[in-house]
């Protein structure tokens, strides 16, 4: 255990969104060399409602083994960390209702406060790069691309960041050389992975070789921001003509989707009529929330081909645990956006300028 800690609260969006938040919290562990003081709950979108109480948000060690991640990071409960037990009370604050943490900074001393002190780190997706002075610094400036830079070696006990940690750990957070930069790739990649039991699972749902697709509501979609991305929203003719583009009809399709009723939803009609069509409702499995995520996911990592939603980091974690067991990938497109090559290169932003958080993921299963 170390004697400095990082207390943190992702960013409050969808679970997949939520764990992009845990990885750069990692990453940031891992180059300050602090231990990480975790939320006990996570309050996600299209799961948790607004005014639910924060017990009652979702526990993302449901379904991810914790074991896994304790065996890379020292963790620590924020309920169980004594010297912030007496506080709890009083920075339980309505004024911070995605966060377990958002008033700490008020109530212990020798904190670091990430988010007020650097504005530029403070949105969703920053276009910067922070470091420790600490680690071999041989081609930072090379990393970060004219990007701007900030030390995170500081001395204080606490290290505070709320609610803003989105975007691609590893554009990010700079690690040091090759050396470290994949040390640090791989003691992420390593930490959040759902449990054997949902493996074994999945592997019991679907017999013989399939394929399959993530396709995101186009009404949770927001086109006039991702303008290259198709919008196929109550056109199953236009749905149909991308997925005969990518998939023969020889092999059972794995649909996973946020739409509801694909039985009779008129946008797969044109589907419905060509393909032998999979999808978790049809197993009637009893799951909650967080468990159906899992094998929605596990089973789209294990199918022959994938091919999901441009703009969705749901894809994203798909095609990220495809990569990191070799399988096809390509996270630079989707079915819903012309299919481009995937640049192979471990650092693919260098000369690109900004590596928002909809490019390619590629870059975190290549290791250096």
């Amino acid at each position: 255990m170390y004697d400095k800690y990082i207390i943190f609260s992702p960013f409050s969006a969808g679970f997949c969104n939520i764990l992009l938040s845990y990885e750069i919290a990692f990453a940031l562990a891992h180059i300050t060399k602090r231990s990480i003081i975790m939320p006990p709950t996570n309050w996600c979108v299209l799961i948790d409602d607004r005014s639910a109480a924060k017990e009652s948000w979702q526990n993302i060690w449901q379904v991810l083994d914790l074991n896994a991640a304790k065996q890379n990071f020292d963790l620590i409960d924020l309920l169980d960390f004594e010297p912030i037990r007496p506080y709890r009370d009083e920075y339980y604050s309505s004024n911070h209702p995605y966060s377990w943490s958002g008033n700490i900074a008020s109530y212990i001393n020798d904190v670091y406060d990430y988010t007020s002190r650097n504005p530029m780190l403070t949105s969703p997706d920053p276009a910067a790069c922070v470091y420790s002075s600490e680690s071999d610094l041989t081609d930072l400036e090379y990393f970060a691309d004219h990007r701007p830079t900030y030390d995170l070696n500081v001395d204080n006990r606490f290290l505070n960041i709320q609610g803003c940690l989105f975007g691609h750990y590893w554009y990010f957070v700079y690690a040091g050389n090759k050396a470290d930069r994949t040390a640090m790739k791989k003691r992420v990649n390593s930490s959040l992975r759902y449990k054997a039991e949902y493996y074994k699972e999945s592997e019991s749902l679907i017999n013989g070789n399939y394929n399959a697709v993530h396709i995101r509501d186009p009404k949770q979609l927001n086109f006039s921001d991702y303008p290259m991305a198709l919008d196929f929203k109550d056109n199953p003719d236009l749905l149909l003509d991308r997925i005969q583009h990518l998939y023969k009809n020889d092999k059972p399709l794995y649909v996973s989707t946020d739409i509801k009723e694909l039985e009779t939803n008129y946008l797969f009609s044109k589907i419905r009529q060509e393909y032998d069509l999979l999808y978790l409702d049809k197993f009637k499995l009893d799951l909650r929330p967080l468990e159906a995520i899992a094998i929605d996911q596990i089973l789209c990592s294990r199918a022959d081909l994938f091919y999901g939603t441009y703009c969705s980091t749901f894809t994203k974690r798909i095609n990220t645990m495809r990569g990191l067991n070799n399988m096809q990938f390509n996270d630079s497109g989707g079915f819903n956006k012309t299919i481009t090559s995937e640049d192979n290169d471990a650092m693919p932003w260098i000369g690109h300028g900004h590596w928002a958080w909809h490019m390619s993921s590629k870059a975190q299963c290549i290791y250096e």
